[in-house]
């Protein structure tokens, strides 16, 4: 009876265990982008919101500074969730480049009176089955796998008609077999700032979406 209660004992404990590891890597957090402004000036800065739902429900101010020989990102806790509306109003007091926010046709992001275009990468197998062997691994989600692969790990959008080169992309992100969200053409300074959305979840269900700043060259 005793050896009863005692492997009753363990087993408990073993199952109270094995769920609290199960609560703490699932927190379901839903990643939301806005872009605010991009300032102008020697050092360009994009301005962007990142609200982050379900079980995180916190916001960030991300900054994205150009300078001629990085960029840089600066990211900035809120206070309150979702509290954007000071900073809108904000921004309106700065020199900024106004985009055009492209539309999507049928999976094609056009550029207006242009025979440019911006489309999803294809879909690629071996990436894919690279990132599953990278969790079996230990890894977790987009940055884990960014750390470990940087540029080898990223699939670029299709760019039609027009040659860019990658400024930066956000390292939370996951860039292989994406959607794209959003995409925003600045026609002054040639940058194209595209969000993404990933369908795969990271291990704790955590979405990995993100964003790409490119810039057309001659």
């Amino acid at each position: 009876m005793t050896n009863n209660k005692s492997l009753l004992f363990y087993i408990f404990i073993f199952v109270l265990l094995v769920g609290k590891q199960d609560l703490q890597a699932t927190t379901n957090c839903d990643q939301a982008f806005t872009f605010l402004a991009r300032s102008k000036g020697n050092n360009p800065v994009f301005w962007i919101a990142e609200d982050v739902g379900e079980e995180c429900f916190v916001s960030y101010l991300l900054l994205v500074t150009i300078s001629p020989s990085k960029a840089t990102l600066i990211s900035i806790d809120l206070r309150n969730f979702g509290d954007w509306d000071w900073l809108k109003e904000g921004t309106e007091h700065l020199r900024t480049e106004l985009p055009v926010e492209l539309e999507n046709q049928n999976g094609t992001w056009k550029i207006t009176q242009t025979s440019e275009y911006i489309k999803p990468p294809p879909y690629n197998s071996k990436l894919s089955a690279q990132f599953d062997k990278h969790i079996r691994k230990g890894g977790s989600n987009g940055v884990s796998w960014n750390r470990n692969h940087g540029l080898k790990g990223i699939l670029l959008p299709v760019i039609g008609g027009a040659k860019t080169k990658l400024i930066y992309f956000y390292p939370v992100g996951l860039y292989i077999n994406y959607d794209i969200a959003k995409v925003y053409y600045f026609p002054k300074s040639g940058y194209i700032l595209i969000f993404t959305h990933q369908p795969k979840l990271a291990v704790g269900l955590d979405t990995m979406h993100g964003f790409l700043l490119l810039k057309m060259v001659k």
